[in-house]
């Protein structure tokens, strides 16, 4: 059938941006988390707080984004 090689190309690619994105909201994560244990000890119970809140809507967003994707 014309033009499937053209569809699979295309089809590819946008799996690897999708991938390249999870990848990126992961890390994203993975460096707050870090950041967060490092520095936890020094923090005030709201500042602890607020950084939690960050952390869950991010968690949210890559759930919601893989969702959306499966």
């Amino acid at each position: 059938m014309p033009g499937v090689d053209s569809v699979k190309i295309k089809l590819q690619k946008y799996q690897q941006t999708l991938t390249d994105q999870m990848d990126a909201m992961r890390a994203e994560l993975e460096i707050n988390i870090l950041n967060i244990s490092r520095g936890q000890s020094g923090m005030s119970d709201l500042i602890k707080q607020t950084k939690e809140k960050e952390l869950s809507d991010l968690q949210a967003r890559i759930d919601a984004f893989t969702e959306s994707t499966s």
